[in-house]
């Protein structure tokens, strides 16, 4: 009966010691919240805070290192101009490491004390937070460039891009325009991201359309070594096609890039890319490998106005001439800058926490005027960002925009 007893006991010290375990990263993510509140709470006594939670680290550095520099710039700016109804703008840019969990932490401790956020940048990490939203009643310009996730969790997601998914069909027709003889495609993405699921779900609707056979939907999510990259592009290779579309990271494109160039696919003419493509690393990587594909953005690199060439000596004085050609850099500026104007047109000092304040914010990014922003004048319309698209062909490395 004792013996029965002490088993039982250790049975309950065991399951108590494993509920523990499950709940440790719980505990850390609230200690991670409640430091965060704690540190916007004492730091922004003169100050108007801006929040911005960005991946400097992890997977998604490539788009985070771009967007914590201008960040940090933009705020530069605007503190040089005068700041907000004469006060200074701090930023608090949080390294999420490209980590989901690590996101909603700072997003419950900055919705405690803001009734703004900016970011996260990243698709997952943004999907993660949504869900939040409406307890907290805290306005989130992140990434939530494709409908969906609007629709389910408006009207607090605001997304600091313009929509990808209309962006990857105007892509994708106007380099079928440019290359008629083309007739049957492959699609190389990633499900693992909900905005290219979208692009996916668009073009297989809307192909047909352009004259275009859709042949295959090949998926990279998994183990990204050299021989996942090599087995994509084979499979893409045995179904024959005439064009190849990626919507793939920098990354992921210039390995399949490779792939394709150094099994025969000689004509870059053939392959077209995605905004999402677009990095530095992709013209140091993919280098020769360019010439002749397409490839589309959300901005262009040669915009010819004071502010953004002033960004662009800015960026290259600081990265040893590299040129500025991340997405990310005008959508960011742009972000901040809106809330800033938010802040002042509403007489906030961003430190509000009170129900009537925070649904001023937020109708005002539902709704607002036109804004002046870096390339050009943009807004929302019920948390979808109205601006423009790009179309560029590679010649060499350099990009010719296409009419």
């Amino acid at each position: 009966m004792v013996y029965h007893i002490k088993r039982k006991l250790l049975q309950i010290l065991i399951l108590a010691v494993f509920a523990g375990l499950l709940l440790l990263p719980a505990v850390r993510d609230n200690s991670t919240a409640n430091r965060f509140q704690q540190e916007l709470r004492e730091q922004t006594k003169d100050t108007i805070p801006i929040v911005f939670l960005c991946p400097t680290t992890g997977y998604y550095s490539f788009v985070g290192e771009d967007a914590a520099w201008t960040a940090r710039y933009a705020v530069e700016q605007i503190n040089a101009s005068g700041g907000i109804n004469g006060k200074k703008v701090q930023l608090f840019l949080k390294d999420t490491r490209s980590s989901k969990n690590l996101a909603v932490s700072y997003f419950l401790g900055a919705s405690r004390e803001t009734p703004a956020v900016i970011g996260p940048v990243e698709a997952p990490s943004s999907s993660s937070i949504a869900p939040l939203l409406e307890d907290s009643k805290t306005t989130s310009i992140a990434s939530y460039s494709y409908k969906d996730i609007r629709n389910t969790y408006q009207p607090y997601t605001i997304a600091y891009m313009n929509d990808s998914e209309t962006g990857e069909y105007l892509a994708v027709k106007k380099w079928s325009q440019h290359n008629p003889d083309i007739k049957k495609v492959v699609i190389f993405t990633d499900t693992t991201d909900e905005a290219k699921n979208d692009s996916v779900t668009l073009l297989k609707k809307m192909l047909p359309e352009l004259n275009l056979q859709l042949l295959d939907v090949i998926d990279l999510s998994g183990t990204r070594d050299q021989r996942h990259f090599e087995q994509c592009a084979i499979q893409a290779l045995n179904k024959k096609a005439d064009g190849y579309i990626s919507l793939l990271s920098a990354d992921d494109y210039t390995n399949i890039l490779h792939e394709l160039k150094k099994r025969g696919i000689s004509e870059g003419r053939r392959i077209t890319a995605s905004f999402s493509s677009m990095s530095s690393q992709l013209l140091t990587s993919a280098k020769d490998n360019l010439d002749q594909t397409f490839i589309w953005n959300k901005f262009d690199l040669n915009y010819n106005e004071q502010q953004w060439r002033a960004l662009k000596t800015a960026y290259q004085r600081s990265h040893n001439g590299e040129q500025p050609v991340n997405t990310i850099i005008p959508d960011i500026y742009n972000a901040i800058l809106a809330l800033c104007q938010c802040y002042d047109e509403l007489d906030l000092s961003g430190t509000e926490t009170d129900d009537a304040s925070r649904q001023k914010v937020n109708e005002w990014f539902q709704n607002p005027p036109v804004i002046q922003g870096i390339q050009g004048d943009f807004t929302w319309e019920n948390g979808r960002k109205i601006a423009d698209y790009y179309f560029f062909k590679f010649e060499g490395q350099n990009l010719t925009p296409l009419s």
